[in-house]
């Protein structure tokens, strides 16, 4: 919808922090809104170096030379915001809970882009818990800010499907720009006042805080399913992890193998990409051990071990529960005799022939027949 010379005049203020937001800042600035001022966190310390990094949003703004404010706690200091007179404030995901004081400031009212169909996930990690919580759908939503968290009257929505291979990195940036183009198409209305808005559903509310660190740990009680969830919906921040003889160990990445992931007899198998691949099989039905084993594989297909490489933290005997684990050893073992036992042959048949030959007079000569060796795959 096309909007008026005058409405073009409006003076916004916009509010982000992390990559989200960077989508709908360049859609506000590329259809020539009157974007006045922008409030983000302040610059942070990232990485092993520490380095003092800028947000996103705080680099595009002042690629346009405009006034960026980074107040540390906004609940105590907006004077600044006050003092650009704007008559919208448009925030996504900024990171902090804007005060009632700022939220009475702009005439035509705060607006929020959120990346979850409201009332599910309010809070500040939706797209985390869709994830996690295995859904395939999630989405973005425009709505009026209030006091509340996440609580407002509800301007505009758009689904978008989570697909199996998503991880919270992938899914983001398809959400930005989902963000973008819905508030493209919803800004015309607000800016003239002639938008409708519907109230959220009180009893359809639920909530998606702020990862804590427990909430990364890996469950292996899970099913195969869950873990393989939870891994991806904290990929590629925070990171999931879990703890092996005393050490924690972050998962980024995982894969549930087609080889086993049908079983019966496992819940939960899960291979991590990492500096090594791993694979862990756990949550066994009728036992409540949480992780069976520990192995160093290629991939199930190319069983090639070494003998440290097998950490057998438990087996238990039930309804054929460790038969991979036990076709594992015995593939290992088995490979080993083998190769010995040819070797072992192949020495006492060169020696059979050398001695023969020495007591004939005759040239040494090794058998024109020899034994096929077979190994099992």
């Amino acid at each position: 919808m096309k909007v008026s010379d005058d409405m073009m005049n409006e003076r916004i203020v916009f509010m982000g922090t992390a990559s989200f937001s960077l989508a709908v800042l360049k859609m506000l600035i590329d259809e020539k809104y009157n974007v006045v001022g922008v409030v983000s966190q302040p610059d942070r310390l990232v990485g092993r170096k520490k380095v003092l990094t800028m947000p996103d949003v705080k680099v595009e703004a002042l690629k346009y030379d405009i006034p960026v404010i980074q107040p540390e706690r906004i609940r105590n200091d907006y004077q600044a915001i006050i003092d650009l007179k704007p008559d919208l404030i448009i925030t996504a995901a900024y990171g902090q809970i804007v005060p009632q004081a700022v939220l009475d400031i702009p005439r035509l009212g705060c607006i929020n882009v959120h990346a979850s169909l409201l009332p599910q996930y309010r809070g500040g990690a939706p797209v985390h818990q869709a994830i996690i919580d295995g859904h395939d759908k999630t989405g973005v939503t425009i709505m009026y800010m209030v006091k509340k968290m996440d609580a407002g009257n509800i301007i505009s929505q758009k689904e978008a499907p989570i697909l199996d291979d998503d991880n919270v990195g992938i899914l983001y940036e398809r959400l930005s720009v989902i963000g973008a183009e819905l508030l493209k198409e919803t800004l015309p209305d607000i800016m003239k006042g002639t938008n409708q808005s519907i109230e959220q559903n009180e009893d359809l509310v639920t909530y998606a805080p702020t990862l804590s660190r427990e909430d990364e740990r890996l469950d292996w009680n899970l099913t195969t399913r869950q873990v393989y969830d939870k891994v991806r919906g904290t990929n590629p921040w925070p990171g999931s992890y879990t703890t092996y003889n005393g050490k924690t160990v972050k998962q980024y990445k995982n894969e549930i193998q087609n080889a086993i992931k049908n079983s019966k007899n496992y819940s939960t198998v899960v291979c991590i990409e990492g500096e090594h691949r791993h694979l862990y099989i756990s949550s066994l039905p009728s036992c409540d051990w949480h992780l069976v084993s520990i192995m160093k594989f290629g991939t199930l297909d190319d069983i090639v071990m070494e003998l440290d490489s097998i950490r057998i933290t438990t087996m238990l005997f039930a309804s054929g529960s460790v038969l991979v684990v036990m076709l594992a050893i015995f593939i290992f073992y088995y490979r080993l005799t083998h190769q010995q036992m040819n070797e072992l042959q192949k020495t006492k048949e060169e020696a059979l022939y050398a001695n023969h030959a020495k007591r004939q007079g005759k040239r040494q000569f090794m058998p024109i027949r020899q034994k096929a060796n077979f190994y099992l795959i």
